[in-house]
């Protein structure tokens, strides 16, 4: 190779993307440590019902009972942190009173719940990344595979490696979960926790991207001041199922959720939220397009892959009322500079 081909070679490998090592990455591929993340992350993403109910307990029972460092709270009105948030509902709720109605009722009853629960802070009293370790089973292998002795890993099946380590309680009465926890703030886990908030902030990273990519474009298509966000750090709205309204021709707003992949659009919390829907969308992102589902109640009644760089059919794909245009399904899409994101 002579030298101006070497050094054409090393321009194109400083021009690729580094890696974004999060969870099982920062074990050494071909390592026992590796693969038993792997494995575990494969497991957890079935079901998280463990770490949820382990990380619900230790907030109950610890950190709500401290006053400085990591600790949680509940709901207080008067704070910032809850009046911003707050905010959001009661916007939701009167556009819902001509929109849907009976979704206001699902909306309160919810809330009310969530004024019973804790939010975890952390040092500065802003919401932490450990909020979404009971759903981000990324890194929820990566900390259990960090903690856990070998002899688990190698000796013991999946199911008594968690049961040791989220309910197996030593002499004093703690679990190795609970022990974990309980130094995070230490030195000598400050690696392994950042290791978890990185793990966890590229996964909301990427779901931000994806939402913000389609309220640009769907904006574009209706007009901001048809489109309104409610995602967001512990927005109540996001965690009741809804990302953002959009206003259909008829002039109601519709709950809309963003998923990275179609599949998502079926997930527990978004399920049991549509029964008490009107007309909702699930918009997933598939490279050139959005697959836009749109939902009647529990019933999806079409569904369209809408080119990112096209304009959005109002007519026919705005509402639950019109009929599909099945011939622009397949429709070819131009490149975009967002297409690469996927």
């Amino acid at each position: 190779m002579d030298i101006r081909a070497k050094i054409k070679e090393v321009l194109q490998e400083q021009k690729k993307p580094k890696k974004v090592l999060v969870g099982c990455d920062y074990f050494p591929q071909h390592t026992n440590d590796y693969r038993w993340c792997k494995f575990a992350e494969n497991k957890l993403s079935r079901s998280t019902n463990k770490i949820s109910q382990a990380l619900n307990a230790y907030v109950r029972e610890y950190l709500s009972t401290y006053e400085t460092g990591v600790r949680a709270v509940r709901y207080n009105k008067e704070l910032e942190f809850f009046s911003e948030r707050r905010e959001m509902v009661i916007d939701a709720l009167d556009k819902f009173k001509t929109s849907c109605p009976k979704l206001k009722k699902y909306v309160i009853d919810k809330m009310t719940k969530f004024t019973e629960q804790y939010v975890i802070w952390n040092e500065e009293q802003q919401y932490d990344l450990l909020n979404k370790l009971n759903t981000n089973y990324t890194a929820t292998a990566y900390m259990i595979t960090s903690e856990l002795p070998e002899h688990y890993k190698t000796n013991v099946s999946f199911e008594n490696a968690l049961e040791y380590f989220f309910k197996l309680k030593n002499k004093e009465g703690v679990t190795p979960f609970e022990e974990f926890m309980g130094k995070i703030e230490m030195e000598n886990k400050k690696e392994i926790r950042e290791r978890i908030n990185q793990t966890i902030q590229y996964t909301t990273d990427l779901g931000n991207q994806i939402e913000d990519m389609f309220e640009k474009y769907i904006s574009k298509q209706i007009g901001s001041e048809n489109v309104v966000m409610y995602s967001g750090d512990y927005s109540f709205m996001d965690m009741i199922g809804i990302d953002m309204l959009v206003r259909n021709p008829e002039g109601l707003w519709v709950p809309v959720q963003v998923k990275k992949y179609q599949g998502a659009c079926d997930d527990t919390t978004i399920k049991f939220a549509r029964k008490h829907m009107c007309e909702n969308w699930c918009v997933s992102n598939e490279s050139k397009y959005f697959n836009i589902r749109v939902y009647d109640g529990e019933r999806m009644v079409k569904s369209k892959k809408q080119c990112k760089t096209s304009e959005l059919d109002q007519t026919t794909f705005l509402n639950v009322h019109g009929s599909s245009d099945n011939s622009n399904q397949m429709q070819f899409c131009y490149s975009s500079p967002d297409d690469d994101f996927e």
